[in-house]
Parts: C-alpha cells; structure tokens; sequence
C-alpha cells in the first residue's frame, strides 16, 4: 500500500448487502474454496517494540516472508453403498462428486465389477441427479467414454448408479463393482467407492432424500421428506435417522408428518392411536444437533409412504449445508439392510455485508462519514514527531467467510506525515493475504469482527492546524461492490489558512473535497494522439498572497520535492491561462499562476493529451495546486475515458533503526499482476530509489539474484528490469511472476541519532503494451538512527509432513505450499547496538487461511511467550513473545509453527 496520498473518496456507502446465488450443481466454488488460488502470495510481517535509553517506545519491523500456494488436484466421490435386491429387480446407489482441489478440473467415470464376487450385475450405469432426489435426470450415461463432469474447485454434483440383477441369480450372491472418478487432467487423480449388492428375498426397502428448495437466504424453511419404496414381496421394519447440526438448521416443532395420516406426529417418545401403524417419531436435540428417529414397524410390500419434517436456515460457513439421513431395514432382530440415503445440498443465498466502524461493541453504522457519530472518530491534537492511533473494526455482517480489502483515502495530509494500517496490536503491518495486491483484514467467521489500527506519524517539524482525514473503506472479496467507509480524523496537523482548487463549473470546491463521492468531477472524451481540456480554478483562501505551481498526478501520489507531472509515459498535460471561463480560447503557456491575492481566484487551463494507440480505459488525473510560499496545496479528480490490463504489486513498506555507520536491508517483492509480460525491451520497467527524504542516508537497490531472500555477493544493482534474467535467463517480468529487491540503507557514521530518513522504491512501467500503460507503484521504507539499534529478522523452513520437525534450514526465501503442510517460523530479534535495550517483544499473527499448529507448541529463547487461549491446533490471531531486556550484541529467538488449512 503506497502512503501519503491524495486518491480518490471512494463512495460513502452505508452498509450494502447484496445476494449471491449458487451458479451450478450443489454449490458455488466461490463458498468452497478455503484458500487461495494456485500462485497466489501469503505475505506475513512480524513486528516489535523495545524501550531505548531515553525511555522512548521505538517500534521495528521484521522482513516480510512470502508462501505461495501450489496447484493442487483432487477428487472426493462419497460413498461406498450397500444394496439389496430381488431377482431381475432394478438397484440404485447415490454418490456425490467433489472437487476438492483449488483449480477447475474435468472427471471421466468408470466401473469395474470385481472377479472375487458372486455375480456381475447388468445395465450398469451412471447418471447426474440435479435436483438431488436420488432418481436420474437424464439418460447420459457418464460411463461412456467422453462424458466428462467438469467441476470449479469445491463445486460438487449428485449422482445415482443403477443397475439390475440377473435373473439366473439365488438368495445370498453378492455382486461387487468400484465406482472410479478419474481427473483428466492427471490420471493419478481418483477417488473411489466400492458398492455391494445382495440378493434377497421378501421386502426390499429403498429411501430417498428430497427438500422442497434448494437455496435461499437465512430463515428459510426447507421441508426435509424421507421418501420410502418397498419394491420386494413382503413387508419390512425400517428405521430412519437423520441428523441436523444445530448451528445451521433448527427443527421447526410439531411439523413432523406421515404421508399415511392426517394427523401431526409428535416429537415426544411413542405416537397416538390415529398414527398407530408408526411406532415412533421423536426428536432429541442437544447444543450441537437434532437427531429425528423414525421407526414403522410394517412397510408392506408393493408400497410407498414418505416422512416430512421442516426446517429453519440458521447458517452456513461454507455457503452450503449438506444432509444424508440413515436407514436399516430389519426382518425381526436381523439387520438386512444398514446405508444411507442420498444427499441433499442446499445453497444458501449468501449475504455480503460490511460494517466499518469505531466501537468495538457492535456492528452501529448508520450514516457517512460527513453526518454519522459512529463513523467518525476523531483526534484533537498529536504532537509532532508521534504517531497516533485510532481504532476502527471491521464487521463481517455477512453469512459466510470473507476477506476485506482496506483502502484508505488520506485527505490533507502533509508531505511529514505518513499513514499506515496495522493490526490489533497497533504494531504489526497489515499486509495482502491473498494475493491480489491489496492489503486486507485476512479471511473472517460471519458474525466476527476484527479491530484493525490506523496510524498517523508526523516528523519533528510536521506542524499545521487543518484536520488531516483517513477514510478508510473495507471492501468484501467476494463482492467488491459492498463497501462500507469510516472516517479518521486529526484535528490538529495543518497550516492556518487554506488554498482550494475546483473546476469551473463550481464542481470540487471546498478544501478538501478531491472527488464526487469517489467518481472524478469531471469526465472528458479523448482520442488516441488527441487533447482534452480541462478549466481550472485556483482560490487563495488565506490572508495574504500566494502563488501556486500547477501538478497533474495519475494516481493522487504527489511528489513533495517536485512540482513535476506525474502522468503515465506517453501522457503530457500543459497549462495556460484562460481567456474565458470554460477555457474554448487559450492565452499563453504557463506553469503557475503568479500572485494571487487573498480571497482571489485565477482561472487556468489543464489540456491533457493523449499517447498514440492508446487503447479504451478510463484514466484518472488529479490536478493539483502547491504554494513554493507556505506549502498549501489542494487537489482534485477529474478523468480521461481510457481499460487497463497491466499492473504491477510492490510489497511492503517497512520500518526499522540503524546505529550511525550501520547499515539496514528492506525486502520487497515485485510482482506482475497483469497479463502481459513487463520490462521485456530496456527501459520498459525501471526501478529506482527515491532518496530526496532521506537526511543524508545512502540508499541503493539489489536485486536477488540467486532468490535465496539474502543480499549477498551474487546480487547485483539493478535499475532496469530488461537487464535481468528473470525466469530461465529470460528477460522480462511474465504475467504472475514476481522478482525480490533489496534496499539497503546506511547511515553516515557522523549521523545524529533521531534522525529520519525515507527512502522509496518505484517500479515504473514506461511506454505502452498490447497499446496499454501501467501506472508505477511505490513503497516507502522508514529508517530511524538511534543508538539503540534491534534488528527483527523473520525466517521460516517447510514442514511439508507436519511432522514437528523443519524439512531444511530457516530461511527468507519464498515457500511453495500446499493444503496441509506446515511451515515453522523463526523471528530473531538482535540488539545490534552499543547498548542494553528494555522491554522488547516480537509480536506476530498466524497469517491468513492458515491455523497454528501446536506440534510443537510455540517457544521462546528468553522470557515469555503467550498464545491466547486457547493454545489448540487450528487457532487464529496473534502471537506474543517478550524478551524483557537485550544486552549489546544479544539475540533472542520466538519460533512457532503453522499450517495451511485443506480444502473443502
């Protein structure tokens, strides 16, 4: 995430809540899949805090480490079926088919009668059941070569086998076949179920599943019917039982019903005259479930008869609820027949909601930013040279899992000053869990909230009086079109006085007001080669004169040692002054407006062109005033119409302390998110390190380039991604692929401790590809002298078995994993400098999609470890080590282990 910009307000929305449908067989992927996609980074950064010797708090933070998730194929067919049958009588077997991989994938079905039995059964088939009743839908059979199932990942499909025994057959043969799923797209991907048959005589009693609806929202009712044939020629005992979880169903009292009555069952023990010929339907709940017992002591044969039950829709994490009910047919004592019913799957219409606000006591959000209590919170003052804190929580309102993307929009806030997002814990750096290049909350439970810390640091010099504001907005990962914002608001950080900037037509006034509720103010046409003309004016608000450079910025990133246009290469803006108000004569050329005095205005000319072969997209441009005088600016969005399909990620800002002459490394991870290879000709993708802010630090740029995640002597500087040999010695960054820089900075032996430096990294994609640009981004890394100097360094080493025992030695570099591996994690925290430091504690989190892993449980070379209760496998949330005092040249170690959770 970049920092001390100026984007656009994303829209104040109130709390939204949108209906997700189920797009296909028994469920949606997009409930199932519990990690990410293959490629995709688990980014974690651990932190920690210390006292020096002056007393102060100094907060470092560990060198990010990367997981990616491997690709992974696999297959669930549930499950192996017993059946009996008459002579020449038609069976059936119900099985569902899961993808419990984390890439779609396409199944061939088989079936080989076993040699070891007593006979082969005839018309062997296989057929889909998408109304999930236990009979066919269509006549396709699936065991005929070329009849694929293609399923996403996590998406399930019914299906029933049939077959029928021969007529040469006695009582007491028994026939066997395995039923096999087979990925096409690695044969060594299978799942099987082995399905028996036994030939009998008297009654043959079969039950199926049905429910009344298949998906809808919480609160719906689903009438749950046990559906019963005799087909054989005598009667038969039969029993039912079927199962709810209590946490996503609630039986509906007193709807129990039997298709041979029209009398209501009870839920008790034993059932009235009038429903005689049932000897018993009751319902036992306890905390976890409802188990419903059906006992008809006669089925006659050559009938059918049915049990009806409702239901109540509480939850469903997964975004699905599956039930199979169990049946025995008995003939006196005897159990002939012990199976299980088809499975219904029902959907849940699932509800994304979102509620970003300031208390921790529950999900109170109704209003914006601009008129609601609960979301604003607000700072009167902070002094300069500290950091704030302020306490937002994020509301998962929604019915299932999901992972919100935080965006914060900065308005008024000063070159000094910087924003960040941490967690909980108000020190650990929040970073992307899923890889999509935006900073997130990590996956959450419905109906749990997380808190999530906003810090405002400011320089010893930052002073000002303007209300410096953080909208911060929470945005669903499963529907990005819920968002819900909260403001955070610094009262005391700004210059008297004020400058605005607006267009002509009066859009934009006021300071700040940089967008319409997240839209530009202003959109213009434009060509490729061609102009677009945007009337600007400027307001001194102040009480004595000023002037102002003009700046146009594509990302609302605004340089604070130059008034340069920062536009995408082969984008020009140019400035002149206005003959008339809605800029259709244009005077002369300029690039700031003179002196302006107080409470006038001075009307410019902003005309943008544009590169030729531009493809469609949209293109955002703010413009933007600065005074050389007292540094007052403001800024505003307008837009271009231009669709991007290139994109760069750039993690993560860092923090840290560096005694006078050491030296400090930050990593940073570099990724290509877009879809067509970037910096394949020289010059196309340029690295640099921006030291303007950096307080006399040396600052220079590595490369990693035998990915060990250490700079070492085989790293060398870099400046152009063209002159490195990325994948195999090619050149280029390929779609997804991601290269590790270093920046490292020293600090002059003659320097002054307390001294702040900043360096930033930039990755800037010039010319056009496929006739598109690419926006640069930027991270920002903090570096602070002090004579008390702790460096946290954050190692890990794959435990692919979960064995408790690393595979390798600990080190920085990537991990693949997959779904049940482990991997350990060492951080090191080492006083590097000439003295004692008090106090210190590692604080760290269990990243996203994964949970602890408690073999062995977590420890620490000195001090104390404390693991919020409870300390059990699979637990999420953060992780506390304190090391209480570091002598010069003293390193202490916390080590603990994780593990990536498995797929549905």
């Amino acid at each position: 995430m970049r920092h001390a910009t100026w984007p656009a307000f994303p829209a104040v929305n109130l709390k939204q809540t949108a209906l997700c449908l189920a797009i296909s067989c028994m469920g949606s992927a997009a409930y199932a899949q519990t990690i990410p996609a293959p490629g995709a980074l688990i980014t974690n950064i651990a932190s920690g805090d210390f006292v020096d010797r002056f007393g102060q708090t100094q907060i470092v933070n560990s060198n990010p480490v990367e997981l990616t998730i491997t690709e992974v194929r696999a297959v669930q067919l549930v499950r192996d079926q017993e059946q009996i049958g008459l002579i020449g009588g038609q069976i059936s077997y119900p099985h569902t088919l899961t993808n419990t991989g984390n890439v779609a994938d396409t199944y061939q079905l088989s079936a080989q009668q076993l040699l070891t039995d007593d006979f082969d059964v005839a018309n062997l088939a296989v057929y889909i059941d998408r109304n999930q009743d236990g009979i066919p839908d269509d006549n396709i059979d699936l065991l005929q070569a070329g009849n694929l199932l293609a399923l996403q990942a996590g998406e399930s499909v019914a299906l029933v086998v049939t077959a029928v025994i021969p007529s040469d057959r006695t009582t007491g043969d028994q026939a066997e076949f395995v039923l096999t799923a087979t990925s096409q797209a690695d044969v060594a991907i299978n799942a099987s179920n082995t399905d028996t048959t036994t030939v009998v005589e008297g009654a043959v009693i079969n039950v199926y599943k049905t429910q009344s609806i298949s998906t809808g929202p919480r609160g719906s009712i689903i009438t749950y019917t046990l559906r019963y044939t005799n087909t054989g020629n005598a009667a038969g005992e039969l029993r039912l039982t079927d199962v709810l979880n209590a946490a996503e169903l609630e039986y509906v009292a007193g709807t129990g019903r039997w298709s041979n009555s029209t009398v209501d069952l009870t839920d008790g023990v034993g059932e009235d005259p009038a429903n005689s010929a049932i000897q018993d339907y009751q319902v036992n709940s306890t905390p976890d479930e409802h188990e419903i017992s059906v006992i008809i002591p006669s089925v006659p044969a050559q009938s059918t008869g049915s049990i009806s039950f409702d239901v109540e829709v509480l939850s469903a994490p997964t975004g699905k609820i599956d039930n199979t009910a169990d049946y025995q047919q008995l003939e006196g004592a005897t159990t002939v027949k012990d199976t299980s019913t088809n499975t219904v799957t029902f959907t849940l219409q699932g509800v994304v909601s979102v509620v970003l606000n300031k208390t921790a006591t529950g999900p109170d959000n109704v209003g914006d930013p601009d008129s609601d209590p609960d979301n604003l919170l607000e700072i009167t003052s902070a002094a300069a040279g500290t950091e704030v804190y302020f306490n937002n929580y994020v509301w998962n309102e929604g019915d299932r899992v999901d992972n919100f993307n935080l965006s914060f929009v900065p308005t008024n806030l000063p070159d000094c000053a910087t924003v960040r997002l941490y967690a909980d814990d108000g020190k650990t750096l929040l970073a992307d869990s899923n890889g999509d290049g935006l900073i997130d909350t990590g996956p959450m439970q419905p109906e749990t909230s997380k808190q999530i810390v906003v810090g405002i640091s400011s320089t010893q010099d930052c002073l000002s009086a303007t209300p410096i504001i953080v909208d911060l907005t929470a945005t669903s990962s499963n529907d990005p079109s819920v968002s819900d914002p909260v403001r955070n608001q610094l009262n005391t950080i700004e210059q008297a006085g004020g400058t605005d900037l607006y267009n002509s037509d009066n859009s934009g006034t006021g300071n700040p007001n940089i967008d319409d509720a997240g839209n530009p103010f202003i959109t213009q046409p434009i060509l490729p080669a061609g102009t677009a003309v945007f009337p600007l004016v400027v307001e001194n608000l102040g009480t004595q004169a000023n002037n102002y450079s003009f700046i146009a910025d594509d990302d609302g990133i605004l340089d604070p040692t130059s008034n340069a246009n920062q536009l995408p290469a082969g984008w020009t803006v140019a400035y002149f002054a206005a003959l008339d108000p809605n800029c259709t004569d244009l005077s002369q050329q300029i690039s700031s407006s003179g002196s302006v005095d107080p409470a006038a205005t001075f009307n410019y000319c902003a005309v943008v062109t544009a590169p030729a072969g531009i493809a469609p997209q949209d293109l955002d441009i703010w413009f933007a005033v600065r005074s050389p005088i007292n540094g007052q600016s403001d800024i505003l969005k307008n837009q271009v119409q231009v669709q991007a399909a290139r994109q760069l990620n750039l993690i993560s800002d860092q923090q840290g302390q560096i005694q006078a002459g050491g030296t400090i490394v930050y990593r940073h991870t570099l990724t290509n998110a877009g879809n067509v290879t970037e910096g394949s000709a020289a010059g196309q993708l340029i690295l640099s390190l921006d030291t303007a802010q950096a307080n006399g630090m040396l600052g220079t740029l590595y490369y990693d380039a035998n990915d060990n995640g250490e700079l070492d002597a085989a790293d060398p500087l870099v400046s152009d991604v063209f002159d490195l040999g990325v994948t195999n010695g090619a050149v280029g960054l390929d779609p997804n692929e991601s290269i590790r820089l270093f920046v490292k900075v020293e600090a002059p032996s003659s320097m002054l401790n307390g001294t702040t430096g900043t360096m930033i990294l930039t990755a800037t994609p010039n010319g056009l590809i496929a006739g598109l640009p690419a926006d640069p981004v930027s991270n920002t890394d903090v570096t602070t002298v002090s004579a008390s100097q702790v460096r946290l360094t954050k190692a890990q080493a794959l435990d692919a078995d979960c064995d408790g025992t690393p595979d390798a030695a600990y080190s920085v570099a990537s991990i693949q994993i997959g779904p049940n591996q482990c991997v350990f994690y060492q951080i090191t925290a080492a006083n590097e400098g000439s003295e004692p430091v008090n106090n210190v504690v590692i604080n760290d989190t269990i990243p996203p999609y994964t949970g602890l892993f408690i073999t062995p449980m977590p420890t620490i070379s000195q001090g104390t470890i404390t693991v919020p209760s409870p300390a059990v496998a699979g637990y999420e949330g953060a992780i506390e080590g304190a090391l209480g005092t570091l002598e010069s040249g003293q390193s202490e170690t916390m080590n603990f282990s994780i593990r990536l959770d498995p797929l549905n």
